[in-house]
Parts: C-alpha cells; structure tokens; sequence
C-alpha cells in the first residue's frame, strides 16, 4: 500500500471537509492524517491517505471539532489541527 496527499481548501466547512475525505476513500484509500501547510499563496490542508486493496472498506468516517465528545460506536483514529472555515481548528477524525 501506497501513500499520496490531497489538499483540502481549507476555506471549507467542517461538513466539507469530512465530505471530501470521504470522497476520497471511495478509491479505496485510508485518511491517515492532515497537515496545516502554506502552498499556493494560502494556508490549506494536506491530507495524507493510503492506498487500500480494492475490495477494502475503511469504514464510516466521522470528523468534528476535538472538543465535541465522541461519536458512540466510534473510534479515534486521529487529532490535529486543521484549517477550518479559514480558522486554524483542533479537529478530531473517528471511524466506525
């Protein structure tokens, strides 16, 4: 398995954010992790996933802010910050 970086804009909601990630698994591929980076003349995330086999199901994916408590029935696979709505925002990534 593979590694590969997707920005996500980070003038985007938080809803969005969890939407793009989402999208993005459909491949299949695994959200590992975001990182705050400046690139393209604006601060953005860059998102870090892996590459799954193609009969793989990373499972429901759930992002909100670090201070919400946590989905029931979820884990915590990740927590960082990230560039929300234009704000940098501790966030946390969960999976079912």
């Amino acid at each position: 398995m593979e590694t590969y970086i997707q920005e996500i804009p980070g003038e985007r909601t938080i809803a969005q954010i969890e939407n793009a990630i989402a999208y993005e698994e459909q491949d299949p591929a695994h959200f590992l992790k975001s990182a705050i980076s400046y690139h393209n003349s604006k601060f953005t995330n860059l998102a870090t996933f892996e590459t799954l086999a193609d009969t793989a199901d990373p499972g429901q994916f759930k992002l909100q802010l670090a201070s919400a408590p946590p989905p029931a029935g979820f884990a915590k696979v990740w927590e960082g910050p990230m560039i929300v709505s234009g704000t940098n925002t501790m966030v946390a990534a969960y999976r079912q």
